[in-house]
């Protein structure tokens, strides 16, 4: 067997063993699509901007891996839920040979302005 292909079957099974074993539940929904329900690795070491977006909130980020197999093309501006909240596909790092994509998403946190300009975070 070539390296070639042992490296592409070998990357196949490894990819569905990982997230079989590390992957949870999102739906991906394709801009201008149907939804589709399926696994990924979600790396939760989120954080705020450093600076508010317009005056009105920041954006919290997160990295997450899908399979290629079931998100074929995953491209910015498609949506993904998880944890019962919308974020949007802001980048794309390809599978190169992998069968995984890694993309980076964020939400929107709006901020309001109450009494006394206190911020109030709403989620």
């Amino acid at each position: 067997m070539a390296g070639g292909q042992f490296d592409a079957e070998f990357n196949t099974v490894a990819s569905a063993d990982l997230l079989t074993e590390f992957g949870e539940s999102i739906t991906y929904t394709p801009d201008g699509e149907s939804a589709i329900s399926t696994t990924a690795a979600i790396d939760r070491h989120q954080f705020r901007t450093e600076q508010e977006v317009d005056g009105e909130g920041y954006n919290i980020t997160a990295a997450i891996v899908i399979s290629t197999a079931a998100i074929a093309v995953p491209a910015v501006n498609d949506a993904v839920t998880f944890d019962s909240e919308s974020w949007i596909v802001s980048e794309v790092e390809p599978a190169d040979g992998t069968g995984l994509a890694t993309l980076t998403v964020y939400r929107h946190v709006a901020s309001e302005t109450g009494k006394s300009d206190y911020r109030i975070q709403r989620r």
